[in-house]
């Protein structure tokens, strides 16, 4: 478990691959480029608190990811 606070999509993008499921807040944008980086690893993507306005989700279609919320 790792607890991080606004990572950049570009140092979110290198964390995610060894992630199985990513929990973010608001300020957290999961992006079609994030989850194309966790391919493979990265299963589920949940959003502590309300909506996921900040979560691409047809691209977590795409890639196979199932969303929490």
């Amino acid at each position: 478990v790792s607890y991080k606070l606004k990572l950049p999509v570009e140092e979110l993008c290198k964390e995610v691959k060894n992630y199985d499921a990513a929990i973010v807040r608001s300020d957290t944008k999961i992006t079609r480029q994030v989850l194309e980086a966790g391919a493979g690893n990265l299963k589920v993507v949940g959003r502590a608190g309300a909506g996921v306005d900040n979560i691409d989700v047809p691209a977590t279609t795409d890639n196979k990811v199932i969303v929490l919320k």
